[in-house]
């Protein structure tokens, strides 16, 4: 068995492709920083996804080493959904003090942010940036399109095929395996539309009523 994980480092116990989610969301978290936004909300994946975590885990690594406070109050249980991603963004854009980005842990998850910005007036990106994860469908469709960290899913998959190929040749032929070693990847930062510097001031509308 092959498996693909998310993970910063090869674990080494057996045959894996590993990606780089955590620093993939770093990038992701300051890339919004240095667009000037200070109260970034973050919207989980499911959490018995250890993707989730290790986005999450960037994300908080990145706030930190720019010096700001982590508030609990933008970061939002969920899953991987687009639903999830639309009741947390009303949840959070419900808030006295609203954040000027969200960053979803999935490009599903950051279309419903899109769709909840859209439902309560919000222009995106000047009044509220939108970054995801994965450069998926999603991410390329969406108007505008997602800013988001791109999975070299072909090279992973192919990658993952010579792993498999060659654990079962070194069952069936054990004095000539096949010398294929654990790789990791880190998906890359793709800059589109959904992301520009902060507002120059804070919103003064009234707050959405949140929906769940």
């Amino acid at each position: 068995m092959v498996r693909i994980i998310a993970a910063t480092e090869d674990p080494g116990d057996g045959p894996c492709v590993y990606i780089d989610d955590r620093d993939a969301a770093y990038e992701i978290t300051e890339h919004l920083v240095q667009l000037g936004h200070q109260r970034i909300g973050f919207l989980w994946g499911g959490a018995q996804h250890h993707s989730s975590g290790e986005r999450y885990a960037g994300y908080e690594a990145a706030l930190k080493d720019y010096g700001i406070a982590l508030d609990k109050h933008l970061m939002v249980p969920g899953d991987y959904t687009f639903d999830d991603g639309f009741r947390g963004a009303r949840r959070l854009l419900a808030l006295r003090e609203p954040p000027t980005a969200i960053f979803g842990s999935n490009d599903e998850i950051a279309a419903g942010v899109l769709a909840a910005a859209k439902s309560v007036g919000l222009n995106v990106p000047y009044d509220l940036s939108i970054a995801g994860f994965e450069d998926s469908p999603f991410s390329r469709q969406s108007l505008p399109a997602l800013t988001t960290a791109k999975q070299a899913t072909e090279e992973i998959a192919r990658h993952a095929a010579r792993l498999l190929i060659g654990s079962l040749r070194q069952d069936a032929y054990w004095d000539h395996p096949l010398a294929v070693s654990n790789q990791g990847f880190v998906p890359q930062l793709v800059v589109r539309g959904s992301t520009a510097p902060a507002p120059l001031q804070s919103r003064t509308r009234p707050p959405a009523s949140s929906e769940e």
